[in-house]
């Protein structure tokens, strides 16, 4: 029986093409920031996750117009940063927590597998935020993908990522550069998408190939009214509605037949 990519499940996958993961959430300002950090450095479940700590302030090369993608709060605000992640391949992880929001920042080696672990991160922490600050309340959250890879030419690019013919890989083309963008709704997981596929050819013989999909999907205050601060409904929203719907994405970006180079066992 030919595999569709429909039957294609993100637990099936041995890797993928993952370059950066970002996972973000917006909420009202806390009313005891300090107390909040004390309680999770208490967690039994947050000991040991990282090594290295920090307080920073966020400089104005920090913010950004992209909320998903960086910190982009009021330059000058005091935020905590934590690096060096413990447990697990992608050490180069960073969990950076404000008054009103949290981001951890992957940055994707050849062992990541799976987002799971630090979604589960993500819910935790703000499982912990709601039991210390009743006032809190969610405005935003988001997960953005960052894939990628670069080819010596067009045509290894073509055997992967879907939607870049027409042209786009003219190997007489030394310098140039198009970006696809397309900002919707996902009507059944009810999450905005901006998707985008970049490519670009630069540099002098043999030319190279850069090829990028940037999928960030997201959830605002208008879609997250019947939201209860629970692990229940978090984990819902995280891994169901939003996980699933960048996966989606990411499958339609790439070819069948890499789907199933990428298969366990194939």
């Amino acid at each position: 029986m030919d595999i569709t990519k429909s039957d294609i499940k993100r637990e099936d996958l041995k890797h993928s093409l993952l370059k950066r993961v970002i996972i973000r959430a917006d909420f009202s300002s806390m009313i005891d920031f300090e107390g909040f950090l004390i309680s999770l450095n208490k967690s039994e479940w947050f000991e040991n996750c990282f090594s290295d700590y920090e307080r920073i302030a966020i400089s104005k090369d920090d913010n950004t117009k992209d909320r998903t993608s960086a910190i982009n709060d009021s330059e000058g605000l005091l935020v905590s940063k934590f690096s060096n992640y413990q447990k697990g391949p992608e050490r180069n992880t960073i969990l950076v927590i404000s008054e009103n929001f949290v981001c951890i920042d992957i940055s994707c080696d050849d062992q990541y597998t799976q987002i799971d672990e630090f979604l589960y991160m993500m819910i935790n922490i703000l499982t912990l935020l709601f039991q210390t600050d009743r006032y809190a309340k969610i405005k935003r959250v988001a997960i953005r993908k960052i894939d990628g890879e670069i080819f010596p030419n067009g045509r290894e690019a073509d055997n992967i990522f879907e939607y870049f013919d027409q042209g786009v890989t003219d190997e007489n083309d030394r310098y140039f550069q198009r970006t696809y963008t397309d900002n919707f709704v996902n009507e059944t997981n009810n999450v905005y998408v901006n998707y985008t596929r970049k490519v670009r050819i630069s540099g002098t013989e043999p030319n190279t190939f850069s090829f990028v999909l940037d999928i960030d999907t997201y959830i605002d205050s208008t879609k997250l009214d019947n939201l209860r601060p629970n692990p229940d409904d978090l984990a819902t929203i995280f891994h169901k509605r939003l996980n699933e719907t960048a996966f989606d994405l990411f499958k339609r970006g790439v070819k069948i037949e890499y789907l199933v180079s990428k298969i366990k066992n194939h």
